[in-house]
């Protein structure tokens, strides 16, 4: 009994140090924008959950071509791609319609995790989001690229429309 207070106690000040320090408790975010581009199969859609931390969280692509090759990227920026304005249309290329949405520079902190599609047709991608003061209000951009196309394009690819997100600050913990 004396030692669960204690780390009641301990939990209490832990959590008030942290919201002295100034991480408020916004609610995370992700929202969806920009188009997609056609695939062999329709018109793919990405999607997420609301990224909060101590959570897990879900990125979601559907209406691909099944057990295909693809990756999402995971970008800081999605206004340019080094002098480029974004959306960038890819037509330039052979890929009429489909656009590069967000900055997939490496050089910019942009990470791309290979995600194939499965038997259904869908992409899926769960992370761990930590509850850690580094990651609490974090803004990121996603974009999902898969290696398909319907007949016609000379550049095989297709390019999902964008999500944006910002994970929250510790919105709605009760241990706090």
């Amino acid at each position: 009994m004396f030692f669960a207070s204690i780390m009641r106690a301990l939990a209490a000040a832990a959590c008030t140090a942290v919201l002295l320090a100034g991480v408020s408790t916004a609610q995370g975010s992700y929202t969806t924008y920009r188009q997609s581009c056609p695939s062999s199969v329709g018109l793919p859609e990405l999607r997420a959950d609301v990224p909060n931390a101590g959570f897990p969280w879900t990125l979601t692509v559907t209406n691909l071509r099944s057990n295909t090759a693809g990756y999402v990227i995971f970008a800081f920026r999605d206004d340019y791609l080094g002098v480029n304005l974004l959306p960038m249309d890819l037509a330039f290329l052979g890929a009429p319609s489909c656009y590069v949405n967000v900055n997939s520079d490496p050089a910019t902190g942009a990470v791309v995790e290979l995600l194939p599609s499965g038997a259904q047709g869908l992409a899926a991608l769960t992370l761990g989001i930590p509850i850690d003061p580094t990651v609490m209000g974090f803004t990121f951009y996603n974009q999902y690229v898969s290696l398909d196309a319907p007949s016609g394009r000379s550049l095989l690819i297709t390019t999902t429309n964008a999500g944006g997100g910002r994970s929250d600050r510790l919105a709605g913990r009760t241990w706090c």
